[in-house]
């Protein structure tokens, strides 16, 4: 039997009250990934909505090949719990790197038995979710569309052009779209939304669980940091993520050799939890300069909040970033961030921020990035720091990403109900 044959809208007899009030809200995902369920269980317990989310591959859910990281396996969180869900009948087991040549022609039927009021599709790229944007453009149904994309896109001339007009035609169909933060909200605005189209959808993350490592951090961040042979003076500076050129680990260790040359570098510390094609040379590169540093190799998300409470800092030195999730499980931490201007979470009102909670920092500039890592030797501004990433994590916390998307389907349904 298809997973979507007995999914189906209320019908007639359902009563007035709970149908005037409910908008049936289709969420077409393109697999089970561990930064949105938690957005999901927070739209399913909303009232405002009735909310079914459509999978269209089983990605994630099984042991698979990350070339990124350069090993198998599986996520540990709970990905598909506490929210209603289907996979489409051809919803394959492919790997996160087939997400990209998606195409499953059984998402028309499942939107014929789901019969949404309005429908949010996960990025345009995918024939999956063109599928899914032309069945509600032709039945009027409005569409959401969720993106992690930033501006300035690195997307030079002429590429650019041709862009703009393709973006410019999708958009033209697109209700309402979300942003992660101010770099989101610029790409969406500069394709051709309009401002009143564009709401506040944070990256959400795993609050319960990390909680719990939050709850005993003292105890965690000491134990790790006997394990490692880290001193309780030393400012340990985390890079979380995978060791790969386009993240520019190894900028991270000239600029703490950089900070050996001051009276206070050999303070600094470095801890490394990822893996990838670098760690080799990384591991190289600190020998040859002398900098103190760790490398965990990769931990998955049962584990990895203890990190996170053995170090002071992160730091993000990527040359390309949508947004950068890492940086909002360390918010969540009290952690001051350490970012280059090519990270999307960077913004006056984003996650990370100038001169309040991050020290931003021009892609490449090794003598920069020192700068801000010697100025964080200092514990009293870590601990300022670290406050307010805390008080930004609040304002973009699950529970305001779920309470904004209701708001815009509510809007949108509205707007089309009649006929704006």
């Amino acid at each position: 039997m298809s997973d979507v044959a007995t999914l189906q809208k209320p019908d007639a007899t359902t009563s007035a009250a709970s149908t005037a009030t409910r908008c049936c809200f289709v969420v077409i995902a393109t697999h089970p990934i561990q930064y949105y369920a938690p957005l999901y269980r927070a739209l399913a317990a909303s009232p405002g909505i009735e909310l079914h989310v459509v999978f269209c591959s089983r990605a994630g859910l099984e042991t698979y090949f990350d070339a990124g990281f350069g090993r198998e396996f599986h996520w540990k969180n709970d990905l598909t719990s506490g929210y209603p869900h289907s996979f489409l009948d051809d919803a394959t087991a492919a790997s996160s790197h087939d997400i990209e040549r998606l195409d499953n022609p059984s998402v028309d039927r499942a939107l014929d038995a789901l019969r949404p009021d309005c429908v949010m599709i996960q990025g345009y790229s995918t024939r999956t979710m063109r599928r899914a944007l032309a069945w509600s453009h032709r039945r009027r149904i409005p569409v959401l569309l969720f993106a992690d994309s930033a501006y300035p896109d690195g997307v030079g001339f002429p590429k650019s052009v041709v862009k703009k007009v393709v973006l410019s035609h999708l958009y033209r169909r697109v209700a309402g779209f979300f942003s992660m933060g101010d770099r989101g909200r610029a790409y969406h605005l500069h394709y051709g939304a309009r401002e009143e189209q564009v709401y506040f959808c944070p990256y959400t993350i795993d609050e319960p669980l990390f909680a719990r490592s939050r709850n005993t951090r003292a105890a965690l961040r000491a134990e790790l940091r006997q394990e490692l042979g880290f001193h309780e003076s030393d400012a340990v500076f985390l890079f979380c993520g995978k060791l790969i050129e386009r993240k520019r680990p190894a900028d991270l260790v000239r600029a703490a050799a950089a900070l050996l040359r001051s009276t206070q570098g050999q303070r600094a510390v470095l801890l490394f939890c990822g893996d990838g094609d670098l760690r080799g040379s990384l591991e190289a590169l600190v020998a040859e300069h002398g900098v103190r540093a760790a490398f965990l190799g990769f931990r998955n998300m049962d584990t990895i909040g203890e990190v996170y409470c053995a170090a002071d800092a992160i730091v993000l030195p990527s040359e390309r970033e949508a947004y950068g999730v890492v940086l909002a499980e360390a918010a969540f931490f009290d952690l001051p961030l350490i970012v280059s201007d090519a990270v999307g979470a960077v913004g006056p009102t984003s996650l990370a921020r100038e001169g309040d909670n991050a020290a931003v920092f021009p892609v490449g500039r090794v003598e920069a990035l020192a700068a801000g890592m010697k100025r964080l030797l200092d514990p009293a501004v870590r601990a300022q720091m670290g406050r307010r990433s805390r008080a930004i994590y609040e304002l973009q916390a699950t529970a305001v990403g779920a309470e904004n998307m209701v708001t815009a389907v509510k809007d949108v349904v509205s707007r089309s109900r009649n006929g704006l």
